[in-house]
């Protein structure tokens, strides 16, 4: 792909989606974006802004595609078990605990904290999560709360009886609606957080910033520091650290499992 076309084509993508592409690893987006066309027989850029036009419909699942969408519930497990002990369980009685998980895709990350903080919570504290995603399709799905047998083959009986209710037919799962009540999605993108200051206490970004250009991490990082309330916590993936540009407002609680405390800068 010709730079150019490529810049021609990630303003066009903006001016559709209000999703910039130039933030994100070129390289993984061309990958991603080149099978996608092949799938459609579409044989370059210029050939794909002329189709789409005639295909709206091709718009969810293009985004679908070239955003990121692997996730399961409880992943990496440890990390959720240091949540529950170091985070959960000193919580001060009466105060309300925001959580917001930042590219959530559908929504399991979201369910896996709800169940965590039921457990741990329990009526003495009253809590509220919130997903966001760039993608409508997943936020969708998330919001409905269902999952195949697949999906939750990871879950343990005890989990499944407490978050999931059999679908007829056997056809799959759907998440009790006392946690689904407990729960919100919304669409944003990481760099338009769609909320107030310092209106979150914890800030799962898992997984994400590895798709970001690196120069943009600081910048991120900067955003959620504003949405995050002095001394909340920010959980980033197993392979994402805090930049050295911003390490005086993000110190680390425990640099095994990549959690970071906000502190004034």
């Amino acid at each position: 792909m010709d730079a150019a076309t490529w810049s021609e084509w990630i303003a066009f993508f903006r001016r559709h989606t209000g999703f910039n592409l130039a933030y994100y690893r070129t390289g993984i987006v061309q990958r991603r974006l080149q099978t996608w066309m092949v799938r459609k027989n579409i044989p370059d850029l210029t050939t794909l802004m002329a189709r789409i036009a005639n295909h709206p419909e091709w718009w969810p699942d293009l985004i679908a595609y070239l955003t990121v969408d692997v996730s399961q519930f409880f992943r990496n497990r440890p990390v959720f078990t240091f949540l529950q002990e170091h985070f959960l369980r000193p919580w001060p009685a009466g105060r309300l605990c925001r959580i917001l998980s930042l590219g959530c895709g559908r929504g399991q990350e979201v369910y896996s904290l709800a169940l965590l903080c039921t457990r741990t919570l329990g009526n003495v504290v009253d809590w509220r999560i919130v997903g966001m995603d760039i993608d409508p399709w997943n936020l969708h799905q998330a919001a409905q709360g269902v999952y195949t047998a697949r999906e939750t083959a990871q879950l343990s009986a005890a989990e499944m009886a407490a978050m999931m209710i059999p679908l007829p037919n056997g056809t799959g799962y759907r998440i009790r609606a006392e946690l689904r009540d407990r729960v919100d999605f919304v669409r944003g993108d990481l760099f338009a957080l769609p909320f107030q200051p310092c209106s979150a206490d914890l800030v799962l970004c898992r997984n994400v910033l590895i798709f970001v250009e690196p120069e943009y991490h600081a910048t991120i990082l900067t955003s959620i520091g504003t949405i995050v309330r002095p001394g909340g916590w920010c959980v980033l993936g197993s392979v994402e650290r805090i930049p050295e540009t911003v390490q005086s407002i993000w110190q680390p609680v425990s640099t095994v499992h990549h959690v970071y405390q906000h502190v004034r800068g």
